[in-house]
């Protein structure tokens, strides 16, 4: 909800316009932001009230990683971030898979000194054909990613499940480093509050698809998180109702 203090429309009541927000999906609440300059302040500060349990420049400073300043988070990303169907989460300048490895441990051991974790993964990522150079590398940016895989992208190939994020106004198939990080941090931070899991507990184990390819030329799959860490394998299409597609939408600050 936004604060008292927020300006009121005359024609609506600051209580109907929170609703109207609340109940909005993200590019109808940019549209929204568009209508007006009140509404503008109205969607704004809703957002940006909602911007607490991201991932951003003081989580990664607990885990060593100094990233200088905090990029700015669109409007779209915020309202998205603020509808509870998605992470979002700040991704370093080139981060690898191993830094990824070791920033997780570190944060691990700011929020719990007594864990003993060595690794976050499974399994070595060697193993399954996987190096620092499998995932693809970009500047800083922040990415939102959906807590649950896409509606209708379990059990289909590559193609059919590209197709289906694009259909959702995503525009390519997530990144290996951009799930990785996500739901890993977050699934360390919110141990109450697994996403992409395995099936204890009665959950529906979930993996999502990458771009990326391992080095035998398989797709890469993430998810399955337990105990025991983040499950990163490469997919030979077995188990595919286990294997969706997460949505995925990155913001470089501009």
């Amino acid at each position: 909800m936004l604060p008292a203090t927020a300006p009121v429309l005359h024609l609506l009541h600051r209580d109907i316009i929170n609703l109207i927000i609340e109940n909005s999906a993200p590019v109808d609440g940019v549209a929204l932001a568009c209508a007006s300059r009140q509404l503008n302040i109205f969607a704004n500060e809703y957002a940006q009230l909602s911007l607490q349990g991201r991932f951003g420049r003081a989580e990664w400073l607990r885990c060593g990683v100094e990233i200088g300043e905090e990029l700015p988070i669109s409007l779209r990303m915020r309202l998205e971030f603020a509808s509870g169907n998605c992470m979002l989460t700040l991704i370093p300048d080139q981060l690898t898979m191993s830094e990824l490895d070791k920033h997780a441990l570190a944060y691990r051991k700011a929020l719990n000194p007594s864990d003993t974790t060595r690794s976050n993964y499974q399994c070595p990522l060697a193993n399954v054909g996987i190096t620092d150079e499998t995932a693809k590398k970009s500047g800083l940016h922040w990415v939102t990613v959906s807590r649950d895989v896409l509606p209708r992208t379990r059990n289909e190939p590559f193609a059919e499940q590209e197709r289906i994020v694009k259909e959702h106004k995503y525009n390519e198939m997530p990144t290996l480093i951009a799930v990785a990080a996500s739901i890993l941090l977050h699934n360390i931070r919110n141990p109450g509050d697994l996403v992409y899991t395995d099936s204890s507990g009665g959950r529906q184990r979930t993996y999502t698809r990458v771009q990326e390819k391992n080095s035998d030329g398989f797709r890469i799959v993430v998810g399955g998180f337990s105990a025991s860490g983040l499950d990163v394998y490469n997919s030979d299409d077995a188990d595919l109702v286990l294997i969706g597609a997460a949505g995925v939408r990155k913001s470089f600050g501009s």
